[in-house]
């Protein structure tokens, strides 16, 4: 992992810390990062324990932050009982949640757990998707059913797995640990599978529809964030789908209401792209997309990758 970022802030702050602060890290960081910054200050020439140290991983939903960073639970992690202390009293300030503490390391290693087992339990619904795709089997039915079992929760299917947080901190733990991390990097390896096979369903869907019209059809991709109701673009699986089938299909539209820019790919107008639509695939489930592309009431095919309809 690439640290130096953090690693510039913390050759700043030696210089301007002054004696019996609390520097508090959020950032998802490698175990033994909030370690590391105390031996930087001491490196530097400063007093240790003249600086108190702590890690306290952020828990929220992009979309719903600042609700999530007021009631979410709190992990804080301080190098010692002392700075554990300081940095719980300054989050009981601001968090109705619970604020519990431990050491630094097992903070730094619980965010990293966190969205490690999200990415695996995604993984699982993701190759369900696949498998059930093969033999005919509607997927939404059978995870409807099977969690009906009082010890069973699978998770949604989508177009792979975004965002600056779920695909990335699988890695600070297989990075470090290669041999030991064999599901971490399974679940990793069929995320991203998952992505390509999107790639491949909708080029079928299309050479289909021009073999039996004998024309290209008029097609448009809604949704290229990393996941619904959000502008984050960042390793979005929906837009790493529309540059692969738009460079494929340069007549392929694509619609991302939320998105301000993109440079990546040219946007159109929802309003626009459902003139004379014959296909419609929907990537990312926004709100309003619900409405505008209702399958029962459009007058073109809707392809919905991402349970929308769900």
């Amino acid at each position: 992992p690439d640290m130096s970022h953090v690693e510039a802030v913390v050759r700043q702050l030696v210089n301007i810390v002054p004696d019996n602060a609390l520097v508090i890290l959020e950032s998802t960081s490698p175990v033994g990062t909030t370690r590391k910054m105390a031996e930087q200050f001491a490196a530097a020439g400063r007093e240790i324990g003249s600086v108190s140290f702590a890690y306290c991983p952020e828990r929220v939903l992009p979309g719903n932050i600042i609700h999530e960073l007021k009631h979410n639970t709190r992990i804080v992690g301080g190098l010692d009982e002392i700075a554990s202390e300081r940095a719980s009293a300054i989050y009981k300030q601001i968090v109705s949640g619970s604020v519990l503490t431990c050491a630094a390391e097992v903070a730094e290693m619980c965010k990293l757990v966190e969205n490690s087992y999200r990415d695996i339990n995604i993984a699982f619904a993701n190759e369900l998707s696949m498998i059930c795709h093969s033999m005919n089997i509607d997927i939404q039915q059978l995870i409807k059913l099977a969690n009906f079992h009082p010890r069973v929760n699978i998770l949604e299917p989508g177009i792979g797995v975004g965002g600056h947080c779920i695909p990335i901190d699988p890695w600070f733990i297989a990075s470090r640990f290669p041999h030991d991390t064999k599901m971490i990097q399974s679940a990793r390896s069929v995320n991203a599978a998952k992505t390509e096979w999107i790639k491949g369903r909708i080029v079928d869907e299309i050479e289909s529809f021009k073999k039996q019209h004998l024309r290209n059809p008029n097609v448009a991709l809604f949704g290229l964030a990393y996941k619904p109701n959000v502008a984050d673009l960042r390793e979005s699986p929906a837009l790493e789908i529309a540059k692969a089938i738009t460079t494929l299909y340069p007549n392929v539209i694509c619609v991302e209401p939320l998105a301000k820019a993109n440079l990546e790919v040219k946007l159109t107008p929802e309003d626009v792209a459902i003139e004379d639509l014959d296909l419609a695939i929907i990537l990312v489930a926004h709100d309003n997309f619900k409405s505008l592309l209702t399958p029962q009431t459009a007058n073109f095919a809707v392809l919905d990758l991402c349970g929308c309809f769900q």
